[in-house]
């Protein structure tokens, strides 16, 4: 599925910018090095997508730490805990700047 389309299927309908969903799929894919295509937003990283912690045990953190540098925002440990899914992920970035006062 190419990043339009899934953007267009998940996150469109909530108000989301296919920008922002196209800028964390860039880093989850650079950090995780694989191809993110067939992804779908509810996929679990503590479940059906474990396989990658086991591939790079500080893959999370360099994540929430990519995050938050590319978006300018802060991630708590409470907030990067609860990021399970692509959807989880693109929910709390997009809150976080779209909050007055907050730029990306």
């Amino acid at each position: 599925m190419d990043v339009s389309l899934f953007w267009q299927k998940c996150f469109e309908p909530r108000g989301i910018a296919l920008e922002t969903v196209v800028r964390i799929m860039r880093i989850l894919s650079d950090i995780l090095e694989v191809d993110l295509r067939r992804i779908r937003a509810r996929d679990d990283f503590s479940k059906e997508l474990s396989f990658f912690w086991d591939l790079d045990s500080l893959a999370d953190l360099k994540i929430v730490h990519a995050l938050a540098e590319e978006f300018k925002i802060p991630i708590s440990d409470g907030e990067a805990e609860a990021m399970k899914t692509v959807r989880d992920i693109v929910f709390c970035v997009h809150g976080k700047i779209t909050q007055p006062g907050n730029a990306s």
